[in-house]
C-alpha cells in the first residue's frame, strides 16, 4: 500500500494510463467501516443473516468500494492534486469476507487546458473475471502549474 500519493504533473497523464492496487475484504475492515458510517444492518454484521438471505458470507458494505475509490484516485491515479468532481457507480455484485479484490482504473478522458478528466474504476475479484462495480470518476488536479519564469541577470 502506498503511504504517499503519487505526483503527475499534467503532462503526465495521458487517455489509457492505468494503474491497480490490491485489497482482502477483512472483518476489520468491514467491522470498521462499521463503525465509523454507524451502519449495522445485520447483512453486514450477522454471518446468519446473510446466509439466511442466499449469501456465501457476511457482505461488505456497498460504500466500502467508494472508498477504495477516492484511495485510488487520491494516491494512485491522478494522485497527490486531484480532486473528485463527480462519481457515477453500478455495483454488480456483493464483495463477501475474505475476497481478495483488485481495483484497477483507467484514465478515458483528460484534457491538459482544462486539468480535467476521466476514470473509469472497476473493482474486480482478483483474477479479474468478476467484475463487482463499474464507476465513472470525473476528477481535476486541485493546483495549476506556474508558468516557469525564466531571469537573467545583467
Amino acid at each position: 500500500m502506498l503511504k504517499e500519493a503519487r505526483h503527475l504533473d499534467s503532462e503526465d497523464i495521458h487517455i489509457g494510463m492505468q494503474a491497480s492496487f490490491t485489497e482482502v475484504m477483512t472483518p476489520e475492515l468491514v467491522e470498521e467501516f462499521a463503525r465509523l458510517s454507524q451502519d449495522y444492518n445485520p447483512l453486514h454484521t450477522s454471518e446468519e443473516f446473510a446466509l439466511n438471505l442466499g449469501h456465501k458470507s457476511i457482505v461488505s458494505h456497498g460504500a466500502i468500494q467508494q472508498c477504495l475509490i477516492s484511495r485510488f484516485a487520491g494516491m494512485y491515479l491522478p494522485g497527490k492534486d486531484c480532486i473528485l468532481k463527480k462519481v457515477s457507480t453500478s455495483y454488480l455484485s456483493p464483495i463477501y469476507l475474505h475476497q481478495k479484490i483488485t481495483v484497477i482504473g483507467e484514465v478515458e478522458k483528460w484534457s491538459r487546458r482544462n486539468l480535467d478528466g476521466q476514470l473509469v474504476i472497476k473493482v474486480q475479484d482478483e483474477n479479474q473475471r468478476e467484475t463487482f462495480s463499474i464507476s465513472h470518476v470525473h476528477f481535476g488536479l486541485t493546483k495549476r502549474e506556474e508558468s516557469k519564469l525564466v531571469t537573467s541577470s545583467q
